[in-house]
């Protein structure tokens, strides 16, 4: 993963790929984990954190540590239905309702201004599109889907990509998309979010796994693994689903 990441990098830093294998190579444990650690904003803001909505809430001693010291500068945002970390941009319906319009295009336009929006706030890399199938009524997370059919949420999440990251990473309007949540995390057992889902193989193939194929051809560069547990095993040490 942490290669898939530094690629993604590159790419967007218009240095030559073929540097990847060095520079890991150069890479401490500590430094290749703090490429790969999203730390959330509460992290750097100031405490207690301003009420004054003008005053910047950042703390600039905290952000310089975690910047220059600790390296942790690769970073994305879930701009799910456009670009709501961002103020006055455009909110689309959520992508369950966008999947009930059957409308290919209209999933790619609003992969194209989600783009836009949000890589002018400077944040490249998008966790996005879902492309979990919403077959759960009770999970809670069921309105980021494409809705229960594979062929219809593989569909709108290639468009989405395509939207999205056009034909070049390096294009300063475009985002590099992360598909989510690879995989079975839209199936927990008792409905609630990261809790264990039971899912035999045949419907993890029939079902579960075609959105993501079509997202990897489609060309979006990094996944996002279950932060779950499927038929007993954790999402990141499943060596079957995540290698074979």
């Amino acid at each position: 993963m942490i290669k898939i990441v530094l690629l993604y990098a590159f790419l967007t830093l218009s240095v030559q790929a073929n540097d990847i294998d060095k520079l890991l190579q150069s890479m401490n444990i500590e430094q290749k984990c703090g490429q790969m650690t999203q730390v959330t904003f509460d992290v750097i803001e100031k405490t207690p954190r301003p009420t004054d909505p003008d005053e910047n809430p950042v703390n600039m001693t905290k952000l310089e540590y975690a910047i220059k010291t600790k390296n942790v500068v690769i970073y994305g945002l879930d701009s799910i239905h456009g670009g709501n970390y961002i103020r006055e941009s455009v909110l689309f319906p959520q992508p369950i309702s966008m999947a009930g319009s059957f409308n290919l295009e209209i999933a790619k336009k609003v992969g194209e201004i989600t783009s836009l929006e949000t890589r002018a706030t400077g944040i490249p890399w998008n966790f996005n599109p879902v492309l979990d199938v919403g077959r759960q009524p009770l999970w809670p997370r069921i309105f980021e889907t494409y809705g229960e059919d594979p062929y219809l949420a593989g569909k709108m999440g290639e468009n989405y990509i395509h939207g999205s990251q056009g034909n070049d990473l390096k294009n300063r309007t475009k985002l590099a998309t992360c598909l989510k949540h690879y995989i079975g995390y839209s199936l927990p057992f008792n409905g609630r979010d990261r809790t264990p889902a039971l899912i035999p193989e045949n419907l993890l193939r029939e079902v579960f796994l075609p959105p993501f194929e079509k997202g990897v051809l489609a060309g979006s560069p990094t996944v996002m693994v279950n932060s779950g547990e499927v038929n007993g095993m954790p999402g990141h040490a499943n060596y079957h689903y995540l290698t074979e």
